[in-house]
């Protein structure tokens, strides 16, 4: 018998999280942060990493990188657990929350559609329900559809990634908290890893403050530390206890914890201006695009635009043969069959981009 017959009936049918390998060229596929560190930034995070002492395991609990977010993010260091990224602390809730209600033969995880698609394959992978909500033309919180969802279905958990991807706008804070507010047996996790990019994201977060419902994930993955995938869960100590309990002990590496702490103090400074560095590159390619006829661009809260066009596969692939990498939504979701997703790059690679598109328009 071969062994992949082992492998959980649940399992067999699912297809891996697969993103493209890197391939010389400008890259506006991924929502990283275009801008590299500088040099003396390296150079301090470099002296740093040098002291680590690599033959040791790492602290497990990561607890000084815990009091550094408490510090800068509120709240106490209890309330922290870290992963590997966000994607990691997802997989963990969906791990932990997944006891059936009464009366269900599963758990279930309700979130909007087209979103994050690691919900939805967290969810598979567990063995809870996905529930998929669609948004409404404007991609915003359908709030009929999603009373009946709450209120049918009770679904365990809600994931709502504010800004959202792939559609880049951010979801109405009195609809989410109409929400929270009528179902305070469901916990709903909102995802700020787009946060940094919209200004109403203080707002968001506050949220957790005021429901004990609610759930916040954060990422310096999207602002400049990709490579180091250190995400975070704000959560009451109660139920952080419970992730702690299934969490791999040293899942978040020293030098990760030593780079993302120097993120946190040090270098935020500089991270900040790289923000709003892409958030006025962003208003400046919104302006750019809706110029060149037969483009619509979506307006955006995050660091990526989603562009429409008739041509759209055709100007992805005229795009990938100039070797700049943009992402074609067209199997995510219906509506989305003729739209880009395009990050926003630095001055030079949104020139290049724009260029580009033009010249297919000419």
């Amino acid at each position: 018998m071969p062994l992949t017959q082992l492998v959980a009936d649940h399992i067999q049918p699912l297809h891996a999280y697969d993103p493209p390998p890197r391939r010389p060229g400008i890259w506006l596929d991924a929502n990283e942060s275009p801008w590299p560190l500088p040099e003396q930034a390296r150079q301090r995070i470099t002296s740093v990493l040098a002291e680590t002492a690599f033959q040791r395991y790492p602290d497990p609990g990561a607890a000084q990188l815990r009091e550094t977010l408490a510090t800068t993010q509120g709240g106490h260091s209890r309330e922290y657990v870290l992963g590997s990224g966000s994607d990691e602390l997802i997989a963990l809730m969906l791990h932990v929350l997944s006891k059936p209600r009464e009366g269900a033969a599963s758990a279930s995880v309700a979130f909007p559609w087209p979103t994050f698609v690691m919900y939805e394959l967290g969810a598979q992978a567990h063995r809870l329900t996905p529930l998929r909500v669609p948004l409404d033309k404007q991609w915003q919180l359908d709030p009929s559809a999603w009373a009946q969802v709450l209120t049918q279905k009770q679904p365990n958990l809600v994931f709502l990634a504010t800004p959202n991807n792939p559609t880049g706008n951010r979801f109405d804070l009195q609809v989410m908290r109409s929400f929270i507010e009528a179902h305070p047996h469901i916990l709903f996790v909102l995802d700020q890893a787009y946060g940094p990019y919209d200004d109403q994201a203080p707002q968001v977060a506050a949220l957790f403050e005021r429901f004990e419902n609610v759930a916040l994930l954060g990422t310096l993955s999207k602002i400049g530390l990709a490579a180091i995938r250190l995400g975070w869960c704000r959560i009451r100590p109660a139920l952080a206890a419970e992730l702690h309990k299934v969490r791999q002990p040293y899942n978040v590496n020293a030098l990760t914890q030593a780079t993302a702490r120097l993120a946190l103090t040090e270098l935020k400074p500089t991270l900040d201006q790289h923000v709003q560095a892409v958030v006025t590159e962003r208003t400046r390619l919104t302006e750019a695009l809706s110029n060149i006829p037969g483009l619509t661009v979506h307006p955006s809260h995050a660091n990526f635009l989603v562009v429409q066009s008739p041509k759209a596969k055709e100007l992805h692939a005229t795009l990938q043969s100039k070797g700049i990498y943009t992402k074609h939504l067209a199997s995510m979701d219906p509506r989305l069959t003729n739209a880009l997703r395009i990050t926003v790059g630095t001055l030079d690679e949104n020139n290049a981009l724009l260029e580009t598109l033009s010249s297919v328009f000419q």
